[in-house]
């Protein structure tokens, strides 16, 4: 389980965090994300 925190974001910054976003779930296994922050 997850929480990602963003100020609001409009068109192309969303598409870029969600990008970034994906690219990072699969570079890493779900317990490397367990007790962490990814800040973005």
């Amino acid at each position: 389980m997850g929480v990602v925190v963003s100020v609001h974001l409009t068109g192309r910054q969303f598409e870029e965090l969600l990008r970034y976003t994906m690219t990072m779930l699969n570079a890493v296994t779900a317990e490397e994300m367990q007790s962490t922050v990814h800040y973005v």
